[in-house]
């Protein structure tokens, strides 16, 4: 673009230059920050240094406008102060994909997996087996199906004993992987002051990312006879170790983070709950 700039500044004569400057600087500044920078800014904070330059080249381009008298106005210079939403969007995007690959591979094959040391565990409770949790609540507490009042969420508590075994679908290890990597690089992106407003965007990713899971619960159920039970212990397995996640982040001061992962954990908890009742209960009526 500089190079264009140039061209035309060295090229055109000033009668040409003041009707298609008009038209061709909006027209340039738009394509620049809708289109065409985002497809340059690099996806990993290891490439943080290209980052930089980007937005260092983007100040440049606007301030060559400037000089020329080209433009009085900033858009690339509000673009770059949005870089870290830009970016942790971005990152959503790439991050939810993975999660989607994950889950696209299935249940098989059934991997045996141990709690950490810690790991949170819910209490059963009087009325925790009467809430009816779907994906679709958005990360709301059910409410009973026999009172207008909300179930309360299911007390926590540390796990205690030895290490508890879980039997789980295939998935259930690299989510959590995932999970972790995640957090590590949230609480890098303070460090670096051009993606420290990403960090708005992580709890969405969080979200979204279990959200995606529980919604796959489904169509997983019936692809082996085993599949229901392992599915059950994905949830209850995800929720102690997203909550041991959340009382560290908690710990760490972050309290965005840890607020947004303790209602993950309580909600796969519920998830876990309900797909127990859902596909391993047998009716009542069914017996007789």
């Amino acid at each position: 673009m500089g190079c264009i700039v140039d061209f035309l500044e060295s090229n055109l004569p000033p009668i040409a230059l003041a009707v298609l400057v008009p038209i061709i600087v909006p027209m340039m500044t738009t394509n620049l920050t809708q289109n065409w920078l985002e497809n340059y800014i690099p996806s990993t904070l290891n490439d943080i240094p290209d980052l930089e330059k980007l937005v260092d080249a983007a100040k440049s381009f606007e301030g060559q406008l400037h000089s020329f008298g080209w433009s009085r106005e900033y858009p690339l210079h509000e673009w770059t102060l949005h870089i870290g939403e830009i970016w942790g969007n971005k990152r959503k995007v790439e991050i939810l994909e993975m999660t989607r690959d994950i889950i696209r591979r299935g249940v098989l094959p059934n991997s045996t997996v141990s709690a950490s040391a810690g790991a949170i565990e819910y209490e059963d409770t009087a009325n925790s087996m009467g809430g009816d949790w779907s994906w679709e609540e958005d990360w709301t507490v059910p409410s009973t199906s026999s009172s207008s009042t909300t179930n309360p969420r299911r007390k926590l508590r540390h796990s205690i004993g030895g290490q508890r075994m879980y039997e789980c679908t295939a998935i259930a290890g690299p989510l959590r992987t995932l999970l972790a990597s995640l957090l590590q690089e949230y609480t890098h992106l303070s460090n670096i002051s051009l993606l420290q407003s990403a960090q708005t965007v992580y709890p969405s990713i969080f979200r979204h990312m279990f959200s995606l899971y529980r919604a796959s619960g489904m169509l997983h159920a019936s692809t082996t006879a085993e599949s229901p039970i392992r599915l059950v212990n994905d949830c209850f397995y995800l929720a102690g170790e997203i909550g041991l996640m959340a009382l560290g982040l908690g710990h760490m001061g972050y309290s965005e983070i840890n607020a947004a992962l303790k209602d993950i954990s309580s909600t796969m908890d519920l998830c876990g709950v309900h797909w127990r009742e859902r596909y391993l209960v047998v009716p009542f009526e069914s017996v007789y």
